[in-house]
C-alpha cells in the first residue's frame, strides 16, 4: 500500500478515536492477560490458518477486508441503533486495509471500534434516562421494527435518537404487555405468586433501565480476548458461517458440548436482539424430557432454586450459560417467553433438573404399527432416531460401544421376527452426529457399496463405502425428514435414495448442511513464537459432503420426493439463510449398483404422491394444520409492532386466541402434566405427518407386493 494512503488512515483513526481513547492505553493494565503482542500473534495465525487451509481457497484481499469492515460492525450493533452513517464514514478508510493489518497483526481497529460503541451505549443509556423523566405516552399510534438487522443505519444522531426514543417506548410497553398478560393468565389459570415474581419483582420502567445499566456494564467487562474473539469471529465469518476464532474459554464450552459432560438442561441457545433464545433440545436432555420448553423461546430469567431471579435480557450468552449450569441433580427455574404465542407472550416458569446428558438418553426408539390400508391390514415398523451417536470413550477402553448403528440393528432384528411388511426411518429434527455411523447405518439396508463422497481443499475426493455385504432389512422402507434434519442425516437419506432403496418423504427439503469442519490448536503453532499455555483454537471449514450421484448437500439440501405440509417447512430453518454459506456445486458421480432403477423409483413416487395428495386435500386436520402454517407465516412476516399500548395488547390476545384454537383441532394443546412430558415420541394419532406417511407405506407396500404376487402366479402357471 502508498505511504500517503496508509498515513490517511492512521490519521483517521485517530480522530474517530480521539474523544473515546483520550491518551489510555488499548489494553487497560489489568487486563494484560494476552499482551497485545501476543494476540496480535494469534490473529496472524488466525488468519494464516484461514488462508491456507479453508475449503473456499478465499484470499485475504481488499475485497475480503471489505467483508470483514461489515461483518465487525454488524457483529457489534446488529440491530443497526448505535452507529450512524457518520461514525461507519469516520471509520471507512480502514474498509479495503484491514486484510493488510490483519496479516500484520495489526489489531488496533477492533479495539477502537469496540470503545467507540461503548461510548454509543453510555449515550443511550443517558438519553434514555432523560427519556423517561419526559414520560412516554402509550395512547399514540406509533410502530417499532423489532428485526433491524435489515435495515440501513441512522443517517446522524437526529434519526439515531428517534430510533432510541421508540426502542425505549416498546422495550417499557413490552414490560408492560408482559406484566399484564401474567396477571390475566393468572386470573384464568391460576398461575402461582412465585411465576408472577420476576414479572412483578421491578417496575418496568426500572426494568428497562437496569438492563441497559447491564448491559453496558457487561459490554464494559470484555476482556482483551473476548474483544479479539469477536473480531476474528468476523473475519472467520467473512469464509464461511462454521468456521471460528475461539477463545479458552469458548474452547471448553465447545468440548463440553462435544462430550456431552455437560450437567445442565440441554439445550443449545443463540442470542438475537438481546434475548437469549433456544435454538435446539438434545435428544433426552432435561429440557427435551420437561416437555415444557421448545426451540423458538426466549429466556429472560434464571434463578437457582430458593433464590430470586436474575434478569439476563442483553446479558452475554456465556454468563447466561454459566447461570444455567450447575451440579447435578440441583433445580434451576428458567422464566421464558413462549416462542410460539408471538412478541407478546406472557411469561412463564419452568423448572428444570440439572442432569448429565448420556448417550443412553438420545437411543433410538421403535414401535410397530398395525395400520389399515384399503382393505389390508399392514404391519409398518417405525423407528425415530434423533441423532447418529457412537461412545467413542468405550470404543478406545477396548468395551462394545452403544451406537445408532448397533441399536437400530437390534430393532429390525425384532421387527424380522414379527414379520413387519414396511418400515420407516423418522429422522425428523436430527441434527447429525458421526459421520462414521451415517456409513454404518446405511449398510444394514444395502448389500455393499459407495454412501457419500468427501472432497478436500485440494479437490481430492475420498468416496466412503459400506463394505459389509449382509443386508439387516430387506423390505420397503422410506426416511421422514424435516428442514432440521442436517449433516448425517442427510448423508443417510441421500443414500437410501441414491440407491434406489427408499423414498423420502416429510418437508421440501433438509437443513443443506454439507460441509466438514476440523478444529486446529492454536498451541502447535504458537510455541514457536515463543508462546505457550493456551490461547484458543480455530474451528475451519476444510471440506464437502457430495453424494454419490454428484450432488452437493450444502445448501440445498435433500430433496423430498413427497412433501407434506408442516410447520417447519419455513424459509426461516436451513443453511441457505446463511451469510457467506458455501455454494451447491456438483462433481463426478460414482458407479454403483442401484436397488431400483430410476425409472421404476419415479413412477413409484409419482402414484404415490398422487395418492397422498388427494387424502390431504381431503383431511380435516391437515385444512386446521394449513391454517396455523398461514397464521405463523404472517408472524413471521410482522415488519413492525404498534407501541399504542391497547392495540398492542389486543394483537396478542388475537395471536393467543388463534393459535389454542388451531392447537386444539390439531391435539397439540398446552399440558404440563407429567403425562404430557412423558408422551412418546412415536404417536400417528396426535402426529398427523406420521400418519399419512404410514398411509404413504401402506400405498407402498401394496404396490411393491402386486409384482410378486404377479411372478408367483406366473411361475405356477408354467409349473402346470
Amino acid at each position: 500500500m502508498a505511504m500517503d494512503k496508509m498515513t490517511a488512515v492512521r490519521l483517521a483513526n485517530a480522530i474517530a478515536a480521539a474523544a473515546i481513547l483520550l491518551s489510555s492505553p488499548i489494553l487497560p493494565a489489568d487486563e494484560q492477560y494476552f499482551s497485545e503482542q501476543d494476540m496480535g500473534v494469534i490473529t496472524r495465525t488466525t488468519a494464516n490458518i484461514l488462508v491456507r487451509e479453508h475449503y473456499s481457497k478465499k484470499t485475504l484481499d481488499d475485497d475480503a477486508s471489505a467483508k470483514l469492515f461489515d461483518e465487525y460492525l454488524r457483529a457489534l450493533d446488529p440491530s443497526k441503533i448505535y452507529f450512524t452513517k457518520e461514525d461507519i464514514a469516520s471509520l471507512a478508510a480502514n474498509r479495503n486495509l484491514l486484510d493488510d493489518q490483519i496479516l500484520k497483526g495489526d489489531i488496533k481497529f477492533a479495539f477502537v471500534v469496540h470503545q467507540m460503541l461503548s461510548a454509543r451505549i453510555s449515550d443511550f443509556n443517558k438519553f434514555s434516562e432523560k427519556a423517561l423523566a419526559s414520560g412516554m405516552d402509550f395512547s399514540l399510534d406509533e410502530e417499532w421494527t423489532p428485526d433491524r438487522s435489515e435495515a440501513d443505519w441512522p443517517a446522524n444522531s437526529h434519526e439515531r435518537e428517534d430510533l432510541w426514543r421508540r426502542k425505549i417506548k416498546n422495550d417499557i410497553l413490552t414490560s408492560k404487555l408482559m406484566l399484564r398478560a401474567a396477571e390475566k393468565d393468572a386470573t384464568k389459570n391460576s398461575q402461582s405468586e412465585e411465576e408472577l415474581l420476576w414479572t412483578k419483582a421491578f417496575k418496568p420502567e426500572d426494568r428497562v433501565m437496569k438492563r441497559y445499566a447491564n448491559y453496558l456494564r457487561y459490554f464494559r467487562e470484555d476482556s482483551p480476548i473476548d474483544k479479539l474473539e469477536r473480531y476474528l469471529n468476523s473475519l472467520a465469518m467473512v469464509f464461511d458461517p462454521y468456521s471460528a476464532y475461539m477463545a479458552p474459554k469458548s474452547v471448553e464450552d465447545f468440548n463440553i458440548q462435544m462430550s456431552l459432560s455437560l450437567t445442565g438442561i440441554g439445550a443449545t441457545l443463540s442470542q438475537q436482539d438481546g434475548y437469549t433464545k433456544i435454538v435446539d433440545l438434545v435428544p433426552g436432555g432435561p429440557a427435551e424430557a420437561s416437555g415444557k420448553l421448545h426451540p423458538g423461546d426466549r429466556i429472560i430469567a434464571v434463578a437457582q432454586q430458593g433464590e430470586e431471579p436474575v434478569d439476563v435480557v442483553d446479558m452475554p450468552l456465556s454468563k447466561v450459560v454459566s447461570l444455567i449450569r450447575g451440579k447435578k441433580d440441583s433445580v434451576v427455574l428458567l422464566t421464558i417467553l413462549s416462542g410460539k404465542k408471538g412478541l407478546g407472550a406472557p411469561p412463564a416458569m419452568v423448572e428444570i433438573k440439572r442432569d448429565k446428558i448420556t448417550l443412553k438418553d438420545q437411543e433410538a426408539q421403535s414401535e410397530i404399527i398395525e395400520h389399515q390400508c384399503g382393505t389390508a391390514k399392514t404391519r409398518i415398523g417405525v423407528v425415530k432416531l434423533e441423532s447418529f451417536y457412537f461412545d467413542w470413550n468405550a470404543a478406545e477402553k477396548g468395551l462394545d460401544p452403544k451406537s445408532s448403528t448397533s441399536d437400530v440393528r437390534k430393532i429390525l432384528e425384532s421387527f424380522n421376527s414379527k414379520k413387519i411388511d414396511g418400515l420407516i426411518m423418522d429422522l425428523r429434527s436430527n441434527g447429525g452426529g458421526s459421520l462414521f455411523e451415517a456409513i454404518t447405518l446405511t449398510g444394514l439396508f444395502i448389500k455393499n457399496g459407495p454412501v457419500v463422497q468427501v472432497r478436500s481443499r485440494d479437490d481430492k475426493t475420498d468416496v466412503k463405502f459400506d463394505v459389509e455385504d449382509d443386508i439387516a432389512y430387506s423390505g420397503p422402507m422410506m426416511v421422514m425428514v424435516n428442514r432440521l434434519s442436517a449433516s448425517a442425516s442427510e448423508i443417510f437419506a441421500a443414500a437410501i435414495r441414491d440407491h434406489g432403496r427408499g423414498i423420502i418423504v416429510g418437508d421440501s427439503h433438509t437443513f443443506g448442511k454439507g460441509t466438514v469442519q476440523t478444529v486446529m490448536d492454536l498451541e502447535l503453532f504458537l510455541k514457536y513464537w515463543g508462546m505457550n499455555g493456551d490461547s484458543g483454537s480455530v474451528k475451519i471449514t476444510n471440506a464437502k459432503f457430495y453424494r454419490i450421484n454428484g450432488s452437493s448437500t450444502q445448501r440445498n439440501g435433500i430433496i423430498s420426493d413427497i412433501v407434506l405440509p408442516s410447520i417447519s417447512d419455513s424459509d426461516d430453518f436451513g443453511e441457505s439463510r446463511s451469510r457467506n454459506s458455501l455454494e451447491w456445486d456438483c462433481i463426478a458421480p460414482v458407479k454403483f449398483e442401484k436397488w431400483r432403477d430410476d425409472q421404476s423409483m419415479a413412477s413409484r413416487i409419482e402414484a404415490l404422491g398422487r395418492k397422498s395428495s388427494a387424502r390431504v386435500g381431503a383431511d380435516p386436520d391437515f385444512a386446521a394444520l394449513q391454517r396455523t402454517i398461514e397464521q405463523y407465516r404472517k408472524f413471521r412476516d410482522r415488519k413492525t409492532v404498534s407501541l399504542n399500548m391497547d392495540k398492542r395488547f389486543k394483537s396478542y390476545e388475537d395471536d393467543v386466541r388463534f393459535i389454542k384454537e388451531q392447537e386444539k383441532l390439531l391435539g397439540i394443546e398446552d399440558d404440563d402434566s407429567p403425562e404430557e412430558s412423558s408422551r412418546k415420541k412415536i404417536d400417528p394419532k396426535r402426529d398427523i405427518q406420521l400418519r399419512e406417511s404410514l398411509n404413504i407405506m401402506g400405498d407402498y407396500i401394496q404396490m411393491d407386493a402386486a409384482p410378486r404376487k404377479k411372478s408367483t402366479q406366473q411361475a405356477r402357471a408354467s409349473k402346470k
